[in-house]
């Protein structure tokens, strides 16, 4: 990493942190061709990987001279090792005074599913029901308890949520993991069972990277229907709508909006609802790995029904491209922008940036079900995002985030964004 310090002897390098393996996706680089439009000499955006940061860099004793603020992109669906360095990395900058976009209270939420669902329910917006299930079972002085098995803990789980008037199928979901891994679609106790069972033989299979997991109720997309809505410094920026195609399945139509197609606009992926033929269990967990690998730079790919795609196949890009998904930019009405603006009241104001996602039920009830703080934007002059002159045609929601992030950094105010929705 280089040093640059201006005449007073002050940083001046703004470090723009993240994985490596995004720092030339899309996170990264439409951010940076704003920010350089934009920088204010004599500051300078400067990318830096999470895994390059060592001892000799940022010591355990010192504090990190050569940057003037740090811009958070690292994902909050890395692995939990590169999770505890990120936060590490930021709470020591905030412990220095150094200003992070984006900071440790920002992306501890967003690495936490039940923290999703704590501040939706804080502000009073409604969820799919859900109960929190941990794959370790702790027994006495804290030692695993192997009597009560991770089947037990799942039965009562769905026994809680039939109690609540839930019906089956159910959906669990990783507590801390991103892109739909290890999301499955589960029809009874039977299948659930078996899942159990099959997270008992083989820890690999487990869903979470930390123990945790949400048993959730599946709500099917009213028109299939799934929306997202970025945010900017407090307010609503703009949204998008996906649309499922009408003959998708249930199962297909559960996995499109807790999967990356979701999550990353102009990435275009059919997923395959997949079954395990030695345990019969509907996993996704494999086919949802793959997929983060082969789409999360915003390509367009397809998992095929028939041949699932070799790890090597996937990096190197070898998928079948497909058209891509329908998403259409989409007014926000103001009663989604209220209680949206009032959830980001509960959320903080340390978090600047990020997306929600909901879907309407049956009886056209709001439920949200996602809160992202590291959200790629959409982009319409790719042809990703249908502009349906919901927009301004010379809309681009990246020059609102380089401003934002400027204004931080040079300790301004933050102002309202372009009301383009």
């Amino acid at each position: 990493q280089k040093m640059a310090v201006n005449d007073n002897g002050e940083a001046t390098v703004v470090a723009v942190l993240t994985l490596k393996k995004h720092a030339e996706g899309i996170w990264i680089t439409k951010l940076l061709l704003e920010l350089e439009k934009i920088a204010s000499p004599p500051y300078e955006f400067q990318i830096v990987a999470l895994e390059s940061l060592d001892a000799s860099f940022f010591g355990a004793d010192s504090m990190p001279t050569s940057w003037r603020a740090i811009v958070n992109r690292v994902s909050d669906a890395a692995n939990p090792i590169q999770v505890k360095a990120c936060q590490a990395v930021l709470t020591a900058a905030t412990i220095w005074g150094l200003p992070v976009y984006n900071g440790p209270r920002c992306y501890s939420i967003g690495c936490n599913k039940f923290l999703h669902h704590q501040i939706f329910y804080r502000a009073g917006m409604q969820t799919p029901r859900s109960v929190m299930v941990r794959f370790f079972v702790e027994g006495k002085d804290g030692v695993e308890n192997k009597d009560v098995t991770i089947v037990d803990k799942l039965l009562s789980a769905s026994t809680l949520l039939e109690n609540r008037g839930c019906q089956w199928p159910f959906l669990i979901k990783p507590n801390s993991a991103g892109f739909g891994s290890g999301i499955a679609l589960l029809y009874n106790q039977e299948e659930l069972t078996r899942y159990g069972r099959r997270v008992l033989s083989d820890n690999a299979f487990a869903p979470s990277n930390d123990g945790l997991a949400l048993l959730q109720e599946y709500i099917q997309p009213k028109d299939s229907s799934i929306f997202r809505v970025w945010f900017l410094d407090g307010n609503v920026q703009c949204a998008t709508k996906r649309s499922v195609d009408s003959e998708t399945t249930a199962d297909t139509i559960s996995h499109a909006f807790t999967k990356g197609c979701a999550s990353s606009v102009g990435a275009s992926c059919q997923l395959s609802n997949q079954l395990d033929s030695s345990k019969n269990v509907k996993s996704q967990t494999s086919l949802s790995q793959n997929f983060t690998k082969g789409c999360l730079s915003g390509s367009e790919c397809s998992l095929k029904k028939t041949s699932q795609p070799s790890d090597e196949a996937c990096r190197n890009g070898e998928i079948e491209s497909v058209s891509r998904a329908r998403f259409t930019a989409w007014k926000i009405p103001l009663d989604v922008k209220n209680e949206i603006e009032n959830l980001l009241l509960h959320v903080g104001s340390e978090c600047q940036a990020g997306s929600v996602e909901f879907l309407y039920n049956s009886f056209g009830e709001r439920l949200y079900f996602d809160l992202n703080m590291l959200s790629t934007l959409p982009t319409t002059n790719d042809g990703s995002v249908e502009n349906a002159g919901v927009w301004p045609d010379e809309y681009n929601p990246w020059v609102e985030l380089a401003e934002s992030i400027e204004r931080f950094i040079l300790g301004g105010h933050s102002g309202n964004t372009l009301d383009a929705c």
